[in-house]
């Protein structure tokens, strides 16, 4: 995941459908080994300094970089035919705090015959009218 900067969009429905549509990127761009950030998509990214990240099996937080290495090395090193089906996106925004959250649940495939579900949580903030994906929570499922 990365950090996204975008207009916001004048009504809620407007701003969950753009927030929703950012926040996919991530996946596709592991999906797509997009380890340089060269599609259209991915020059949405931006990161900031305070952008964190935290997976279920990692005690520590993780900064931007150290995520997309730790992506990286999972992907093109352990599991190279890894793929993410996003099966659903939701979200919630409170406008009265300048905060939004959008859940994106995905299964994994393609990991040495392992079908596992995912959630992500990707926690948005409005900041001088720009929306910031500045947080992500990383869960697997488990299975049956």
């Amino acid at each position: 995941m990365a950090t996204y900067l975008t207009r916001p969009a004048s009504n809620s429905e407007g701003i969950t459908a753009e927030l929703e549509r950012l926040s996919i990127i991530g996946i596709q761009r592991i999906n797509n080994r997009d380890w340089s950030y060269s599609s259209p998509e991915a020059q949405e990214l931006l990161t900031p300094e305070q952008w964190q990240s935290r997976f279920d099996n990692q005690v520590e937080l993780l900064t931007w970089q150290q995520q997309n290495d730790v992506w990286q090395q999972l992907v093109e090193e352990l599991h190279p035919h890894c793929h993410f089906e996003i099966t659903s996106v939701s979200s919630t925004i409170r406008e009265k705090e300048n905060l939004a959250i959008v859940w994106i649940q995905t299964t994994v495939t393609g990991i040495e015959n392992v079908h596992i579900p995912g959630l992500s949580e990707l926690s948005w903030r409005l900041e001088d009218g720009k929306w910031w994906f500045f947080y992500h929570v990383g869960i697997r499922g488990f299975l049956g």
